[in-house]
């Protein structure tokens, strides 16, 4: 069995691999590898996946998603919002959660650069497996006021709001609290 950090060098480098290719085992196409004597590595993987452009988190899903699926891109902005596994943050143009391959102490407001693999799926576009930099220090953000009664748009999923509203309850899930 390869160890996986013998398998990262391998990430976002163009890769020419033999294998079996199996439609049965998970949901998409898997392609089985014996080892990696099976891999042939046609273009190296930058050495550093910071040098990468950033790119807006309005289009991270915007072009080619195919091709924007396959490699990981790197965003830039504020953090919003920090929870157990994850946390969200936002550039000029949107919000995106990141899913960090380790846990960062990350405060609201604090500048970073994040790499990660764009995932298409649910109404936040989100970022997996992330490496995340902090670059800058905390800054105060301000929110976009929302209105109730003009309706919420998915435009809005994952960046930082303000609404005012009469509360009507107060739940606690999964040990947070939740606001109704």
């Amino acid at each position: 069995k390869t160890s996986t950090e013998a398998l990262s060098q391998y990430v976002d480098a163009k890769l020419r691999v033999q294998g079996v290719l199996s439609l049965t085992i998970q949901d998409e196409p898997l392609l089985l590898v014996p080892s990696t004597s099976f891999v042939d590595v046609a273009s190296e993987a930058p050495t550093d996946p910071f040098t990468a452009p950033i790119r807006l988190v309005s289009n991270l899903l915007a072009d080619d998603a195919e091709a924007a699926m396959a490699h990981r891109v790197k965003l830039a902005g504020n953090v919003t919002f920090n929870c157990q596994r994850s946390f969200f943050m936002q550039d000029a143009t949107g919000g995106v959660r990141v899913q960090p391959v380790e846990d960062h102490e990350l405060r609201v407001g604090q500048a970073v650069e994040v790499v990660g693999f764009p995932s298409a799926g649910g109404a936040v576009r989100t970022l997996t497996e992330a490496l995340v930099r902090p670059v800058g220090g905390v800054r105060a953000l301000q929110p976009e006021e929302l209105d109730a009664g003009e309706g919420i748009s998915f435009k809005h999923a994952g960046t930082l709001v303000q609404i005012s509203a009469k509360l009507i309850a107060l739940r606690n899930r999964d040990g947070s609290q939740v606001l109704e």
